[in-house]
Order: C-alpha cells, then structure tokens, then sequence
C-alpha cells in the first residue's frame, strides 16, 4: 500500500508548500487570462470573508467583535462550508460533511445520525467536546441523538466552524470547537430552488427552498426535505425515511429611536427514521476483510429481516417493536430573535429565544464483546456450553440442536461445520433507548462599539427538562451471515420430538438492562468579549465566561432476577423463567449537582500587510459532564455518581498560533496548536456474569499538532484545494482501567495522528469535474492499542453540468476503489478496559462502500 508512506509525505510536504508558494511568481498569463484571473482572484478573497453577525449570533460567538471582517483579521481558526460546497460534497450525515474541516477526525459510517467526530485531540467518540449550533443558538445542553437537528438541506445556507480559540468561551458544549448551520432568510425578490436526488441504494430524496417577500415589511424562507431510501448497508428493509421543514418570517425594523433593526419567528420540524449501523464481525487485524460466508464488511448490516418484528417477554406482558424504526426522531422547535442597533448611541441589542420539544426512541441490534463470535458446535458443547444448561433442565432430552428461530428447521449437528461457510454463531444485543425531553433555552448579548474598542456582554440560559430516559437491553443467538436468521436452541427425545427451548425466538435474555427515569437541567452562562484595535495592524480580545449549572436525576430502582408469571412464561422456554433486571416501585433520586467555574481566552491577530497576518490564542477552559441517561443507568443501581460526575469536569487548556495568506492565485492558512485535557470521561457498557454493567473511564490527555488548509488556482480552469493535519496526540494519564494497564504515551483512541484530503477541480465549458483523495493515518480501537485500525486512503469523484441556466445535473460516487477502512473497533469489548490481545475474529466498523449518486437541481 504504497499511499501509507506517500500520503504523510504529502502532508508534511504541502504545509511548507503552503508557506513558501507566496514567494513564488506566478504573474505570468496566456493572452485572455487576465479577466478571469482577476475574477478568480475576487472569487479567493471572498472565501476569505467571514459574516460574524451570522456566525454563533453577532461576534458572540468568537470573541471578535465587528459586525463583518475578514478571516485574515481574525485571531480564531474558522472555516467555512458554503451551500455550493454542500451541494458538491452530498454529505449522507454531519460527521461526513465535517470531513472536510481542517483537523476534526469524523467517522461517518454509522449512518445518518450517531456520527462521531473529534478536533483536535479529543476524544473520538460522539461529539461531546464540539458545540452543535442552529443559527447561533445550542441545539442541546445534553443527551439527544448527535446529528439529528443539524441536518443540511437547502434551507441550509452555510455552516461556519470556530476550531479552539474562542470555542470554550462561546459556547458551554464545545470546548474543542464549535458547529454553527445558518439558516437561509427571507429576500426582497423571490427566488428558489428544487432537487431530486437517486442512488444505487435506492435512495428518493427531494430538497427544496423558496424565499422572498411577504409585505412590504415582511419577507419569508421556507424549506426542507423528504427521504426514502434502503440505505448504505443491506438490512432488507427500508433504512430511512422522512425529513424535516423549516419556515421563517424576517421583518426590518425603523422605529425613530433606532437606526436599524430585525425581528425574525422561526419554526423547525423534524420527523425522521434512520438506521443506526454498527460493527460487523471481521478477521485479520492487519488486513481487515470478511469472514467468508460472514456479513459483508462495505454493504452488511447486523440487522436482518428476520430480527425486524421483535417480541419482548417482561413480567407485566409481551411487548412488539419494529427495527424499521430505527433512530426516530421527532421535534418541534420555535423561534424568536430580535436585533436593535439604538441610534448614535453606539449600543445595539441581540436576543434569540428558542422552546423545543424532541422525542428520540431508538431501536438497534448491537455486538457484544469479541469473544461471543464462536463456533456453533464450540457455543453447545464447549465448556459452560449450553446442552449442559439444557440437559439439566430438560433430563428426558438426548440430544441438543440448533433450530432457525420461527420455522423451527433443525440443524443437524454434522451441518455446523459448515453452517454459511464459516460454522460460526454470535450473541447479539438488541438495545432500545431514548430520550425526551422540553427545553428552552435564550441567547442575550449587549454590544457597545467606541472608536476603538468594541465589548459585548451577554447571557446564554438553558432550561432542560428530561421527562423519560430509558434504556433496556436484551441478547439472541444468530448465524454469523448477511441477513442473519435467529437462531433457537432446543432439547429432543429419543424420538426426536423437541421437549423444551432454550430460547424464545432466538432470544436467551430479556431484559439483562433496564434503566427508566428522569431529569432537571438548567445552566446560566455570562460572558464578556472585549476587542481593541491598539494599532493599524495590531488587534487583541479578550473573552471570560462563567457558568453555573443545577443537574437533578433520579429513577426506578431495578429489581433483579424477576421472574415472569404465566401466560407469559411458558414453562417449556427456559429464557421466559426470569428477567435479569426490571424497574421496581421506589425511585431513587441522586443528590443534587450544583456547579460552577470560570473559563477565559486572549487573542492577538497582526496584519502584516493585505496578504500576510500572523495570529495567536491561548484558552483556559472547562466543560461540565452532562451524560444524563448515564446518570438514570447508576442511578437505577442505587449508585450515586453525582460527586463522581462534579470530579469527571473537563479542563481545557488550548495554545495556537498560525499564519493565513491569501494572494491572486493562492489562499492558505497554518495552525500549530497544543491542547491539554484533563480529564476526558467515558461510558462504556460491557457485559459480566451475563449482565450488561456500565463502566467509567477517564483519560488525560495532550495533542500537539499542525491544520492546514489552501487553495491554489493558477489558472481558471484548475483549482486545487488541500486540508489536513499533523498530530501527536497521546494519553498522559487514565481512571477506571483494569489495574496494572498503563496507556500514558499511547496513542488516543480512535484518532489518527495523520490526515490528507486532496481535491482537484477542472471546470470546462458549464461543467466541472472533481477528485477527492482522502487519507487517514493508523488508528487503534482502544486505550492499551492492541485493537489496530490500520491507515487507509479513499477516491471519490463527481462530475456537475450546467444544462442550463436553470438546470444542473451532478453525478457522484465515493468509495470507488471499495477499500475497507475501519473506523472504530468493538467499543462494547472487554479490551475497552484492559490489554486484552484482539481475537482471530472481531468486530469493527467499516466506511462504507462504492455508492453513486444523481442529483438534478432547478433553481429560481
């Protein structure tokens, strides 16, 4: 694989190209060039303007006072994604769509929602050190599904991201950074757009935007998507569908006493089913591939058909669920902004109110740990197999064999061997979860500018209230091949008539978790950004935020080993004698957390001239552990975690200095940055003794590292964008390990210490053609790195014609060369905890496959 040591060669190549390209000529030009250099020149330097006003509401967001600037002033790492990059990326989720953004680590392959990305060394799982933000305002404090209120569409006109510097101070959720999508507003003149989107995954989507005025005062903006699709991996039924809608009223404001103003009424709707894929099993940690007969690492799904209608047996009743469900997400969000800027006065006035009510449930078939991949003939008779359980319940049995759960079809033990090529079972989870929740939360900042000197004071308020958070868990046997059948295990006579099951419908536990309860959230947070111009080309802020935040939880404390009354426990089914854990008739309610801290940032930016500045921050920062569901699980337990959770707070230390220029031809930016956490804390569940537990870990660590970023246009037909990153990102300290692991010096988990994306544009006669090559480093799959991801490399392309002037027509596939690119390991293994060399079979989640897509756009 020779892009292993090309590619970081690259990467250490292009930052000094980066660098050293101004200094080159490239005045140069064919007769006729010159209009259109000037046109490009002009189409560079608007990337480089920065709307603050739109980005995380009015310079609150950065800590950069100033209505509009441009990024070369700035002493924050920003970058932006305009509509017509989304419209080119396609992206099939957040963390896809963030892959572009100089060093934030994304892995997109568990589908729509429930992508992880990271920055700048943090930890890769989810996004709990990266603010989410709608319009400049939290989408949420705490738990809902990551992804499912930041979905792009055309109503999407933007999303800008502030990487560290100010990130801590702006936003309570994002220490590492922050995540702002602007939505499109009313305009003075109609205008719109439609599109319908195919694809080789049977994928019907249709997005669509109409703007313009409502009265001579009011305009409007309407818009959103509908989609129906199979989705990227095989699971024999529909993967997801539905969409969401957006609706705005904008009207301009003259009052005497006021020199402008806005009040915007907003209203977002989401009601959307997405399957949420998770790891498949693999062999070879070096070459990861399919276990032959096993599910298709690219296209295979641990869901199947025949795990689509599922039954649960509990001691109140049968309850039916439906894996098509998926991650369903449904709510409704309402806004009111309003922005005064008071006459000759110098002060201006913003606010952004928002109330939400969101509903997530979700249903999911997840692995267990490495070692419930067996044989089948190991998994009866092996030690602790099941014919010995089964013979001692059943002693008139003779013989013990598998059975396809439903049809009943035995499986002679001879045909084990055998079985799908592979003679291989597994014992899989199917895991329902949730959360609902009220939340209201309001943005306020004061703005006075002087000459000068430009301060901002404001207030961020966010009230939560969890009324239910759930989470029930329950195990099933099933062969270990695409589209997977459940699998029973029965008990026969000497005349082949089956006696008992130890299983019912594949299932040989309910209920091995139940945690249901609820919980109080509310959090205040004042800040102040201070900005002065102390010369013509010497520009300091500085920013300070306090925050104070009240957690209350509480739930039902679980009752173990219930036993399930008749006529749900048939007394032939062994798996129907008991639940492992069920909700009892006490609550127990954790004491309650009360917090405060102080976090602050100075930064300096100086303007070497109109193509050269340098810019420089340092951060000290924190942020709150906020895992609520995580609080429900110990609390069902009877396990108090709040002075655990007060102690888990994460410290924040952030230093970064770069340079960005930007000429005729050429634009680039350099970061050097190092960041400190300590600490960053985990859930992992892991199953012991047959009962899923759930299991704390916390992890200091230190990342020190180069972003980069350019783009390079030497001619108009040719454009050459280049991002990526260069770490060393390492653990220097760990809690709640296996006693005896050391991981200080290793490598995080699931981050790559090395990132490439290369994407050369040719633009032709109303059409451009596109390359993407995308790169990343060796990962490992846990703390102690013994579960390797090896580095791999990705080629996407797309092609986009302009039919005319209001019709386009884009063609796209990614994937092309069908590489197997793992992109987290099994985080429900026992290795997650300790050193546990990986097994010759595992579990790991691959990127995607080949796919294409075709978009047809009209746009008004």
């Amino acid at each position: 694989m020779t892009y292993s040591i090309t590619a970081p060669l690259l990467a250490l190549w292009l930052p000094l190209f980066s660098c050293l390209y101004p200094l080159v000529s490239l005045s140069a030009q064919m007769p006729g060039e010159k209009q259109q250099a000037a046109d490009d020149a002009a189409d560079i330097e608007a990337l480089y303007q920065l709307n603050l006003e739109e980005l995380l509401n009015i310079r609150f967001s950065t800590g950069i006072a100033g209505p509009s600037q441009k990024k070369l002033d700035s002493s924050i790492a920003i970058t932006t994604i305009t509509f017509d990059d989304i419209i080119k990326l396609q992206p099939q989720s957040t963390a896809d769509l963030l892959e572009v953004v100089p060093g934030f680590f994304t892995e997109d392959s568990a589908g729509e929602v429930f992508g992880n990305f990271s920055a700048r060394g943090t930890w890769g799982d989810s996004n709990r050190m990266i603010g989410m933000h709608n319009d400049g305002v939290m989408t949420a404090y705490s738990d809902i599904f990551n992804g499912s209120l930041t979905k792009v569409d055309f109503m999407t006109e933007k999303v800008e991201v502030v990487r560290g510097g100010t990130a801590g101070i702006i936003s309570s959720r994002g220490p590492s950074s922050v995540v702002n999508y602007i939505s499109r507003k009313g305009t003075p003149n109609p205008q719109g757009s439609t599109a319908l989107r195919v694809s080789d995954h049977h994928t019907r989507r249709f997005d669509g935007f109409y703007s313009g005025p409502l009265t001579d005062t009011w305009s409007f903006a309407l818009g959103g998507f509908y989609r129906h699709q199979d989705g990227l991996r095989d699971r024999g039924f529909t993967a997801d569908s539905g969409g969401q809608f957006r609706l705005n009223f904008s009207r301009q404001l003259s009052p005497e006493k006021i020199n402008s103003g806005a009040i915007h009424l907003s209203y977002h709707h989401v009601n959307d089913k997405n399957a949420f894929y998770l790891p498949t099993p693999m062999t070879d940690t070096d070459n990861p591939r399919t276990i032959p007969g096993g599910v298709n690492a690219l296209k295979g799904s641990l869901a199947s058909r025949d795990a689509k209608h599922i039954t649960l047996v509990s001691p109140t009743g049968l309850s039916r669920h439906d894996l098509a469900d998926g991650l369903h997400t449904r709510a409704n969000i309402f806004g009111l902004d309003i922005n005064k800027d008071f006459k000759d006065s110098g002060w201006s006035l913003h606010n952004q109110l928002r109330h939400m009510r969101y509903k997530g449930d979700a249903n999911a078939i997840y692995p267990n740990g490495n070692n419930q991949i067996q044989p089948a003939l190991q998994r009866l008779y092996g030690d602790g197999g099941i014919a010995s359980s089964m013979f001692a319940a059943f002693p008139e049995a003779v013989a013990v064999q598998y059975a396809y759960a439903g049809s009943g079809q035995l499986i002679p033990d001879e045909q084990l061997p055998g079985l799908n090529r592979n003679g291989l079972t597994q014992e899989l989870t199917y895991r329902r979860f949730g959360y609902h929740l009220s939340q209201l939360a309001n943005n306020l900042n004061i703005r006075f500018e002087s000459g000068d000197n430009i301060l901002t004071l404001g207030s961020v308020y966010l009230k939560a209230d969890y009324d239910k958070l759930y989470r029930d868990q329950h195990k099933y046997l099933a062969e270990l091949t695409d589209n997977a059948r459940k699998l029973d295990v029965v008990a026969l006579n000497a005349s082949g008539e089956v006696l008992g099951h130890y299983t019912r419908e594949g299932f040989s536990d309910f209920f091995t978790e139940f945690s249901l309860g609820d919980s109080k959230l509310e959090s205040l947070s004042l800040f102040l950004l201070d900005e002065y111009q102390l010369t013509d080309k010497l520009r300091m802020d500085f920013g300070l935020r306090y925050e104070d935040l009240s957690v209350k939880t509480r739930a039902w404390l679980r009752e173990t080993d219930v036993d399930i009354p008749v006529p749900y426990n048939a007394i032939d089914i062994l798996a129907d004698n008991s639940v492992l854990a069920w909700p009892g008739d006490s609550r127990f309610t954790m004491s309650p957390r009360d917090e405060s801290d102080t976090g602050w940032s100075v930064g300096a930016n100086y303007h070497v001239n109109d193509h050269l500045t340098f810019y420089s921050r340092y951060t000290d920062t924190f942020m709150f552990r906020s895992d609520l569901l995580g609080e429900v699980i110990n609390a069902a337990q009877g396990r108090d975690v709040t002075r655990a959770q007060k102690e888990s707070k994460t410290e924040l230390n952030f230093f970064e200095i770069g340079l960005r220029y930007a000429g005729q031809h050429f634009a680039t930016s350099l970061t050097l940055y190092n960041t400190e956490f300590t600490p960053q804390a985990i859930n992992v569940t892991v199953a012991e003794n047959g009962r899923d537990v759930l299991k704390s870990i916390e992890f200091d660590t230190r990342a020190l590292g180069l972003e980069f970023e350019a783009s390079w246009s030497p001619r108009p037909w040719f454009n050459l964008a280049v991002s990526g990153v260069i770490q060393d990102a390492e653990y220097t300290g760990a809690q709640g390990l296996i006693d005896g692991v050391e991981v200080d010096g290793n490598q995080i988990n699931r981050i790559a210490n090395e990132q490439l994306r290369l994407t050369p544009s040719f633009y032709f006669h109303n059409s451009e053609l596109f390359f993407t090559y995308h790169y990343l480093g060796e990962r490992f799959g846990n703390a102690a790195n013994t579960s390797k991801l090896p580095a791999y490399a990705t080629l996407a392309a797309g092609i986009n014609f302009r039919l005319n002037d209001n019709l386009s027509l884009m063609l796209k596939g990614t994937n092309l060369t069908k590489k197997i690119g793992l992109s987290e390991g099994n985080p429900r293994d026992q290795s997650q905890l300790g050193q546990l060399a990986m097994t010759e079979h595992f579990y790991a989640r691959s990127i995607f496959g080949r796919t294409f897509t075709a978009s047809l756009t009209y746009a008004f």
